[in-house]
């Protein structure tokens, strides 16, 4: 959308956070264990449905249309996982089959889109949003929820 220069760099707590968080990992990655996995699983599903709303609010902000929005705010989603996980050494989420993550993220996103479309103040919407996001992504991990092929193997 190239509006402005990205939100790393205009908001200095972004790039302290993801610092701060890749200080942690490294301390910590020689203990990583059952518990410890869990933890990346619901900080995974919460960074899946902020994400979402992030890219939907930016694109909203951008003067762009609520489908163009929702399209965004998956795709943010999505990507940041993606890369994430390229840099981890794995494949990325959006690539296994039956994983109900791009999902998670439209949903999050619709979610937020819907609210700011009512009314809504932005926080209320955001808040909405992300835990519609974070929510249903949970959910499909602990009831192993997925998605069909969308064509069958041979």
């Amino acid at each position: 959308m190239q509006v402005g220069p990205p939100l790393a760099f205009t908001d200095v707590r972004y790039l302290i956070t993801a610092l701060a968080g890749a200080l942690v990992g490294m301390i910590f990655a020689s203990r990583i264990g059952k518990s410890t996995e869990r933890v990346i699983i619901i900080i995974d599903a919460a960074a899946l449905g902020l994400f979402a709303v992030s890219g939907s609010t930016r694109a909203i902000n951008a003067g762009l249309r609520r489908l163009p929005a929702l399209l965004l705010g998956g795709i943010t989603a999505v990507g940041g996982g993606s890369i994430r996980d390229v840099l981890s050494g794995r494949t990325p989420k959006i690539f296994e089959r039956g994983e109900l993550y791009a999902i998670a993220a439209i949903f999050g996103s619709a979610a937020f889109l819907l609210c700011d479309w009512v009314g809504f103040n932005r926080e209320i919407s955001t808040i909405v949003g992300a835990s519609c996001g974070f929510s249903l992504r949970l959910l499909a991990l602990r009831f192993n929820w997925q998605t069909r092929a969308v064509r069958s193997e041979p």
